[in-house]
This record gives C-alpha cells, structure tokens and sequence, in this order.
C-alpha cells in the first residue's frame, strides 16, 4: 500500500482507512450505543439491520457514527428510520462494498456466522446439487 503522507495512520484493513487505535474507539463508541438500545439485529444478504430502542441521545449517536463510518469504510450505506417506538439503523453494501465487509461487521456487532456448508445446503432445492453432499 502506498500513502502520501508517512506520518499517517496504518489502516486497520483494506476496506477501512481508520487506523488500529481509532477503530478501537470507533467500536467502544458503537458498544456504548448498543449495550443499552440494540433490541434485536438481522443479516441479509446485503445488510444488517439493527432494531434500537430510542433514548434522547440514540438517534444522534447513531447519525454521528454513520457519518464517520461513510468517511472511512466507503462500501457501506447507513440509512436511520424513525420507526414509531423503534429506530431502524440500516447498513447496506453498496457497489464498493463486498461480503466480507458485512461479515466482519455482523461478527463485530455480536452475529454469529453460520456454518457455510449448512447455508449453502438450506440455500439449495435439491440436497444433490451441493458438491460437498456428494
């Protein structure tokens, strides 16, 4: 990897230019939003939905943290929906974005990840079709 400037951070990952140590604040920042709000999540296949209770400091976090994640993970949209008692928080790929960024993200956030031999045998119609089923 090349950078202009020598002094500046090392990136924690191809996909995000932050570096190691702000990524460690960035995710203290994110569990102190979540440890108190997060009511539930879901993973897509392209995004990961978070299901927060608002408080009168949620919706403002949140907005904070999307748009310091869009300055550094460009793969990423951030959309936040009001949702009468809830707030959505919706993060979806976007063309730059590839699986193993939501899959580090889902990881990150506490999602476990399936086994991929058992999603790609529920993903299929016929048993047979799967080359590791023999």
């Amino acid at each position: 990897m090349v950078t202009a400037n020598k002094s500046a951070p090392e990136p924690m990952s191809d996909f995000c230019s932050i570096s190691n140590d702000e990524a460690i604040d960035r995710r203290g920042v994110l569990a102190d939003v979540l440890e108190d709000t997060l009511m539930h999540r879901v993973r897509t296949d392209d995004s990961i939905i978070l299901t927060l209770r608002p408080d009168e400091d949620t919706e403002a976090a949140v907005r904070g943290l999307s748009a310091a994640e869009a300055q550094c993970c460009p793969g990423y949209e951030f959309d936040i929906r009001p949702n009468g008692d809830v707030l959505e928080w919706v993060i979806t790929l976007n063309d730059r974005g590839t699986a193993v960024m939501l899959d580090s993200l889902w990881e990150m956030l506490g999602g476990e990840m399936p086994d991929p031999h058992e999603t790609a045998i529920m993903a299929q119609t016929d048993a047979a079709c799967c080359a590791h089923c023999g």
